[in-house]
């Protein structure tokens, strides 16, 4: 997604999206579960996930 794009902005904001990259993961309701700017930690991401 690009952040940039007005199309985009309530998310952006929603979940204070500042920097790129930036990775969120929601669970059904669109609660934030995990947010991670820079580099991805896939064993973090997994230990959540699990």
């Amino acid at each position: 997604m690009n952040a940039s794009k007005k199309d985009y902005l309530e998310i952006t904001q929603k979940y204070n999206l500042k920097y790129t990259p930036t990775y969120v993961l929601v669970d059904s309701t669109g609660e934030k579960i995990y947010k991670r700017v820079g580099n991805f930690n896939i064993e973090k991401f997994n230990s959540i996930i699990s």
